[in-house]
């Protein structure tokens, strides 16, 4: 069918903050230091960002929609049409500082299916952060005492040392000329969408180990054959 191109009905009831069930501590956290996704982000010492852990909540809307899942087209695949509708942006809510850190909009659809819409602020969390996040919250919604991966807070340990001791050079901050001060020149770029399941992870899995052993055997091809051993795994 093809991709829908008018707007969906959609009735969107008003935004809330979704707080914590129970109290949480209120502490400032160094933005190192932190995954915590309640609170909001400030300036600390020094300009440095930090976690102000009001335990204010989450940004958080219910929505319900005259569509079908299959209206909207075989994959939603970005860019989707009709972004702003399934995930409101609420005024106020997209700055970096003082707004709260995940926005949340489940849209119901006629058929009976579900469009599940989040937007994260990218100084708190990647995308691998971000899906360990949902895991752990998803765990908990089924019932689960505790998540399977507990967080970890020990971000201070990729903090500089105090005062900072540079052991190497690092080439990535060295400035490229002609490039106005990016990595890729922005004028010449295309927007594609590449999904990988398991059969595509795999075939890269065994690309990167035979380009892996081929190179490595190119670079100790003068060393004695009994000095090493390569062993290959999955």
């Amino acid at each position: 069918m093809a991709e829908m191109r008018i707007p969906p009905m959609l009735r969107r009831q008003e935004p809330e903050l979704m707080a914590p069930a129970k109290p949480t501590p209120r502490e400032l956290k160094s933005l190192s230091d932190i995954d915590d996704q309640e609170g909001r982000l400030r300036e600390g010492p020094g300009c440095k960002l930090v976690v102000d852990c009001t335990g204010k909540g989450v940004l958080f809307i219910e929505a319900d929609a005259d569509s079908t899942l299959e209206q909207f087209g075989p994959a939603l695949q970005p860019p989707l049409l009709h972004l702003d509708e399934l995930l409101f942006d609420v005024p106020g809510s997209s700055v970096v500082l003082h707004c709260p850190l995940l926005l949340i909009q489940v849209t119901r659809l006629s058929c009976g299916g579900f469009i599940f819409a989040l937007r994260l602020n990218h100084v708190m969390s990647d995308a691998a952060g971000l899906v360990q996040f949902m895991n752990a919250v998803a765990e908990l919604a089924r019932g689960e005492q505790e998540p399977s991966v507990l967080p970890v807070w020990n971000r201070e340990l990729l903090s500089a040392r105090n005062p900072p001791r540079v052991t190497c050079k690092h080439v990535e901050y060295d400035e490229v000329e002609g490039m106005k001060g990016t990595i890729i020149p922005l004028n010449d770029m295309a927007q594609r969408s590449f999904f990988f399941g398991p059969t595509e992870v795999s075939a890269l899995r065994r690309y990167a180990m035979d380009r892996f052993v081929k190179e490595l055997r190119s670079l100790l091809k003068d060393v004695p054959d009994h000095h090493y051993v390569l062993h290959r795994g999955c």
